[in-house]
């Protein structure tokens, strides 16, 4: 359900609000933890967890979305957004202990802010996004940390199908975690990166 504004031909609103739904949604449920060996899994350290691919009977997932956009004049266009989720798990007859908790890797906040220029044969764009701390296992004991990264693009047409590019993504090498282990072990993504490249549309 969602409704967007136009209160004038500079602005831009809009919110929409979402219930999901999911049934038999696949999720890694933990089934035992280390040190020692343990049937399928073998040897686990101390803090190892050995976690199966199974069923949720039911989640839900309900939140909002909400967005501004400004055009500046001369080219250049302001936006911000903010998406709420709130996750829950409602049947799990394997672990029935999983009932009520959050699914894993869902940060309930979202945040963007962007800034872009368009002249002539040449488009920029500079974007900032923050995402709040986040689960990465289904008891919802292992947490990772809120994050904020900022991307800068630059465009140039060649002609009606070609483009070139370059852009420089996570400006600041902002740690983004995507996985820690109960031992302590932490997994990040890709640190501060640059790309050039050309775009061709056929």
């Amino acid at each position: 359900l969602g409704v967007q504004l136009t209160p004038g031909e500079a602005w831009k609103v809009h919110l929409r609000a979402f219930h999901n739904q999911l049934h038999n949604a696949i999720a890694n449920i933990n089934e035992v933890q280390g040190p020692g060996t343990i049937g399928d899994w073998g040897y686990l350290p101390a803090g190892g967890v050995g976690a199966r691919r199974e069923n949720l009977e039911r989640a839900e997932v309900q939140g909002l979305d909400a967005g501004v956009e400004w055009r500046l004049g001369k080219g250049l266009t302001a936006s911000a957004g903010w998406l709420g989720s709130h996750t829950n798990v409602r049947r799990c007859s394997l672990q029935p202990t999983l009932e009520g908790r959050a699914l894993p890797q869902v940060p309930v906040h979202q945040l963007h802010l962007g800034i872009g220029g368009d002249y002539g044969l040449w488009r920029w764009n500079i974007d900032c996004r923050w995402v709040s701390r986040q689960f990465d296992d289904d008891a919802n004991q292992l947490v990772l940390h809120s994050a904020a990264t900022l991307d800068l693009r630059i465009t140039r047409r060649l002609g009606k199908h070609t483009e070139i590019f370059a852009t420089l993504e996570n400006v600041t090498d902002t740690e983004i975690q995507t996985r820690r282990d109960a031992n302590g072990t932490v997994y990040t993504g890709a640190p501060r990166m640059w790309s050039v490249g050309v775009r061709r549309e056929f």
